[in-house]
């Protein structure tokens, strides 16, 4: 059973939330898209239209985490939700996490 994680944290005065799971063995974007489905239905953005989703991902998040990329993102009226792929190049590692931000 994975463990979650749930960090804040504030960058240059805006806050933030990051929702993980703390197991190494596995890559959980299901567990992670199932959930956010399930809270706020279908994502506002995927990669289905890729570009699209970078330039709203550049132009709504204030914090861009270095050596991720966004796959899902939902706006709500109070936050800007996004599904995040990480990869730690170091140790060849990826996993995923949602992170967000107040919608302002």
């Amino acid at each position: 059973m994975p463990r979650f994680t749930t960090y804040q944290d504030k960058h240059d005065d805006v806050p933030s939330v990051t929702f993980g799971i703390g197991d190494e063995d596995e890559i959980h974007e299901h567990i992670f898209l199932d959930f956010m489905k399930e809270l706020y239905s279908d994502p506002d953005y995927t990669l289905e239209d890729e570009e699209l989703l970078m330039e709203k991902y550049n132009e709504l998040f204030h914090y861009k985490k270095d050596d991720a990329s966004p796959t899902n993102m939902w706006i709500t009226s109070n936050s800007r939700i996004a599904l995040l792929k990480c990869h730690v190049e170091r140790y060849d590692y990826t996993y995923y996490e949602v992170y967000a931000e107040p919608n302002k």
